[in-house]
């Protein structure tokens, strides 16, 4: 952990980097070239980003939002995008990225399985890319699903704690 905070060039630095191996696992046919500068701004405009914010006051919003998710899926747009950002009826959208299972007793399935289980039932860009069978999910004392922790222990298991526990000034 750092002994204070950060720059934002140095973060800014360090999302360029997560957003470049990103583009290589999209996109593998695409030749990325590597970056002309070490100035982070200079990178980030190179890189011609890309990004889709969902927002909205509820349902009704979301409704809106998959619909465009659906369009930019049909023409294989998503996996250009580089920044997915959900607030508020946006969230409803944005919880489709990681699928934590907890199967019955003597139950077995594969990631794959589930993913074949879900095409043509849901809509394809909603099939998890992340699937984690688990024997349990960390709940409170009263029984909910403590979905921070999930967060947590998906952020130690993708490798971005160094990412996550960045102090910005």
């Amino acid at each position: 952990m750092s002994t204070g905070p950060v720059t934002f060039e140095t973060v800014f630095k360090l999302e360029l980097d997560e957003i470049q191996q990103s583009r290589q696992r999209r996109t593998p046919e695409v030749n990325i070239a590597p970056p002309t500068s070490t100035d982070p701004y200079v990178q980030a405009d190179d890189a011609q980003l890309l990004g889709v914010a969902f927002s909205g006051g509820g349902i009704r919003s979301a409704t809106f939002n998959l619909g465009i998710l659906q369009a930019l899926g049909e023409m294989d747009m998503l996996r250009w995008v580089d920044y997915l950002s959900t607030v508020s009826g946006g969230g409803y959208i944005g919880s489709w990225l990681a699928a934590w299972i907890k199967l019955k007793a003597a139950e077995i399935a594969t990631e794959d399985e589930i993913r074949d289980f879900c095409r043509g039932r849901i809509a394809h860009f909603k099939i998890p890319q992340h699937v984690r069978f688990v024997d349990s999910f960390p709940m409170t004392v009263s029984g909910k699903i403590q979905k921070f922790r999930i967060r947590e222990q998906e952020i130690d298991a993708r490798g971005l704690r160094r990412a996550a526990g960045i102090e910005t000034a």
